[in-house]
């Protein structure tokens, strides 16, 4: 018997992720740059919002602003600057070297990648020695008093009210976050109740060992397509799902060194093996059995054959000749990715920026990170420091204009969500953690209309 086609949801969708595109002026001269224009465009740009936060809550003429350069001790007054997280354990490479030349104990020296416990998550750095310093146009202090290391992360702008201790000490006693300049777009009930569907880190290495993370992802794909026996409930849920978004890392970043050939290897129809392009082919040929069937959306991540530095540009179709040539069933995006599905707004990342946060603090939730960034109004804070980007000259990507109605990381430890709401508005936003799929077999399912998510899991990982 010949299974009918399955009608889906559909609801309007437009990709507003242009900021994140590298355009020809960015590459003019981009070799010659230094990273501090990024700063000092994130400086000038959030230091207007800090002021605007400080006179909401401390009340407008209460405090004093001014300079580093121009503090007097004991006197309070009100500065604003960037952070920098001074982590001892921080690698470095002169340092690294003098370690081994000494012969340097084991608990010294950094334990390699291969070694962590989690190949997919960095080693955490933090330690007692830690400290918290604020540079702004003139000036550098170390910080003491009400800001704890978990508070900030490297490149983060912030107001302190406080006073200098020593020439080069301040004391804080209260800390003002920068306030977001739009307001969150207002939101209407929907007719329907269409769904988003997100899977993350298929891992994809090229060899036997994908075949079980391959089945079970083609079980999915059935699923998601209505193509095998599903209860009512099950068919109802399916055919609800509007879009799937592949949230990067689809091949395992072991394979990053050998993808720079792998395109040329595709497109010459060489015959050898080569594990990086066996993974690519078998990613390729997953997203075909979909395409067609489903709008996709396939995000670019750690490993997979894009640049590597933040923001990410689109995986080029060649390197999915298959997938690639599907015409507008298939979206290839940035990461961050930043789109609407009516009158909602999602921003997704593929989670590089909440695992770097994670490796420098004792944060570990994928929530808990995904809120800092709101209060930050940062997307990716600790680029270009600890996360490697592009070194534009007079913008910064990382900057958040408004809150999002859905907020997503995906390639985490663990499925979380939670709804973030604001204190002083009614503006709230669906925080979420998506899992890696090679570890936990799990497509994530979001309700457009009410934000309420579904988790569906598809054999054993």
């Amino acid at each position: 018997m010949v299974r009918e086609a399955m009608t889906r949801s559909s609801i309007e969708y437009k990709d507003i992720s242009e900021r994140y595109i590298l355009e020809e002026e960015d590459y003019k001269d981009c070799f010659q740059r230094q990273y501090f224009h990024i700063y000092t465009t994130r400086l000038e740009q959030l230091k207007p919002r800090v002021l605007a936060a400080a006179e909401h809550e401390i009340g407008k003429g209460k405090f004093k602003y001014q300079l580093l350069e121009a503090a007097h001790k004991e006197e309070e007054i009100f500065v604003i600057g960037i952070i920098e997280k001074r982590i001892s354990q921080r690698p470095s490479i002169l340092k690294a070297r003098d370690e081994l030349n000494e012969i340097a104990d084991d608990e010294h020296i950094l334990p390699d990648a291969e070694e962590e416990t989690d190949s997919n998550e960095l080693l955490n750095l933090v330690s007692s020695e830690d400290f918290l310093e604020l540079e702004d146009e003139k000036q550098i202090v170390k910080i003491e008093g009400g800001l704890g290391m978990d508070d900030v992360a490297t490149g983060c702008v912030v107001g302190l009210l406080g006073y200098q201790v020593k020439s080069n000490v301040f004391h804080v006693s209260r800390v003002i976050y920068p306030c977001f300049p739009r307001p969150q777009s207002p939101l209407s009930s929907l007719d329907s109740s269409p769904i988003i569907a997100f899977v993350s880190g298929l891992d994809i290495a090229g060899d036997r060992t994908d075949d079980a993370m391959c089945t079970d992802f083609l079980l999915m794909s059935k699923w998601l397509c209505g193509e095998m026996s599903l209860s009512e409930e099950d068919e109802n849920l399916a055919a609800r799902v509007t879009r799937l978004v592949i949230g990067g890392e689809s091949v395992t970043s072991k394979m990053a060194d050998g993808l720079n050939s792998t395109i040329r290897y595709l497109t010459l129809r060489r015959q050898d093996h080569n594990p990086s392009v066996e993974a690519l082919q078998t990613f390729d040929k997953l997203v075909c059995n979909l395409v067609g069937k489903i709008c996709v959306d396939v995000m670019p991540g750690i490993g997979d054959p894009a640049i590597q530095l933040f923001p990410q540009q689109p995986v080029h179709k060649i390197a999915l000749p298959h997938a690639g040539f599907a015409g507008k069933a298939l979206h290839l995006t940035t990461n961050p990715y930043n789109f609407t599905l009516g009158d909602r707004e999602l921003l997704v990342t593929s989670g590089q920026n909440a695992s770097d946060i994670r490796r420098l603090s004792g944060v570990k939730s994928g929530c808990d990170i995904l809120s800092l960034f709101l209060k930050w109004n940062l997307l990716a804070p600790t680029f270009p420091d600890t996360v490697d980007g592009f070194p534009f000259i007079d913008r910064d990507p990382a900057l958040m204009g408004s809150i999002p109605h859905i907020f997503v990381a995906t390639n985490q430890p663990s499925a979380e969500h939670r709804m973030w709401k604001s204190k002083t508005s009614d503006e709230s936003c669906l925080l979420l953690s998506v899992p890696r799929f090679s570890k936990t077999r799990m497509l994530t399912l979001v309700d457009v209309n009410t934000r309420e998510v579904t988790y569906k899991v598809f054999g054993t990982p």
